[in-house]
């Protein structure tokens, strides 16, 4: 899994946004009214992409959608609650190597500066065309 790391507000939601339509790939949310949220900003974008939907429901509906990868916006609070439910417990912390974003920021996939749709939309077809070598 990649992970696409920059402040709020700088358009990673956007760029999963030009990367669903380009792939097909569905955007899974922590709720309902962020997977609305994305949906809206897809159609003020231009854009066609599989129905946004919050992690619970998509869990519920497992085997029922045949997707071959997905998204994960705002991926800390789906683990956050798929851990606490997992664990039956709070999990309070954790761990990540702190070379994360250097690694990140060395990958040829790592974007600093914004980007075209039609760019973006080429790199997400390069991108996944190396995963499957």
């Amino acid at each position: 899994m990649r992970m696409l790391i920059k402040k709020r507000g700088s358009g990673k939601t956007t760029e999963l946004i030009y990367a669903s339509e380009a792939t097909g790939f569905r955007i899974i949310t922590p709720t309902i009214g962020m997977a609305k949220h994305i949906k809206t900003q897809a159609e003020k974008l231009g854009c066609v992409i599989p129905e946004p939907m919050p992690y619970t429901k998509y869990i519920e509906m497992k085997g029922i959608y045949h997707d071959k990868g997905v998204f994960l916006d705002e991926v800390k609070y789906i683990l956050d609650n798929i851990l606490d439910n997992y664990f039956g417990c709070h999990v309070y912390a954790g761990t990540l190597s702190n070379d994360l974003k250097e690694y990140c920021e060395g990958s040829s996939h790592y974007i600093s500066h914004p980007i075209s749709h039609t760019e973006y939309k080429e790199m997400i077809k390069r991108i996944l065309g190396e995963d499957t070598q």
